[in-house]
């Protein structure tokens, strides 16, 4: 009954000050059938055309304050229930993504390589690398792997590694460019070979060339 009392503010609105200065004057005969009148009239919805005045504009403040909190009421179940619906469509996606990666056969599934495990690839994607790179996958593979444990956020853009990994990508550029410095590295450690090489270089050159073949011919 407490809490019936307390939610009937909520939607009756009257005026007790006005209705205090209507009453003040009126006998106590007036006064009953005043209210007989007034209760008549908000029970039917003050649609007879003799309600009172100060009557009806308290009806239709009630009205009004009980329209607005039907209002709120409808917004807030409306959003409940678009939550509701926005949640489960969010579960029946996730429940078809795990039924999709359930359904993966063995050449889709990715697995790790890398020493740190971040290079994501299928069978068949490694498959087409290895056509392009040959020998240097694993030095591709590397570099790819080593950067992404390097930077960690920069490299979540990367989600699919064998797009990252294809001819013409930074990858490819970076291994075709470290071959060419370890092959640079290898001429010039050719061509800076010590006085002592170099002579003992020709002296085998010339004997192999000259000497032993006049050495056999003069034998035979």
């Amino acid at each position: 009954m407490s809490r019936i009392c307390k939610l009937i503010p909520r939607y009756v609105s009257i005026d007790m000050q006005g209705m205090a200065l209507k009453i003040e004057e009126m006998t106590d005969e007036e006064l009953g059938a005043w209210f007989r009148k007034a209760v008549i009239d908000l029970c039917s919805g003050c649609i007879d055309p003799n309600t009172d005045v100060f009557i009806k504009e308290q009806y239709q403040r009630s009205h009004t304050k009980m329209a607005q909190r039907q209002e709120i009421n409808n917004k807030y179940h409306q959003n409940r229930i678009a939550k509701s619906e926005a949640n489960s469509a969010a579960e029946a996606v996730s429940n078809s993504e795990k039924e999709a990666s359930n359904a993966l056969t063995p050449t889709e599934i990715k697995k790790a390589y890398g020493q740190n495990h971040h290079v994501m690839l299928t069978i068949e994607e490694g498959n087409k690398l290895r056509e392009s790179y040959g020998p240097d996958l694993n030095l591709a593979i590397d570099i790819l792997d080593s950067y992404i444990e390097n930077n960690g956020k920069a490299a979540k853009k990367y989600k699919n590694h064998y797009a990252v990994l294809r001819r013409g990508n930074w990858v490819w550029n970076k291994v075709k460019e470290t071959r060419l410095q370890e092959q640079r590295l290898e001429n010039a450690s050719h061509s800076n070979k010590s006085f002592k090489q170099q002579d003992l270089d020709a002296r085998t050159q010339f004997f192999s060339t000259s000497v032993v073949p006049e050495m056999e011919a003069a034998n035979g």
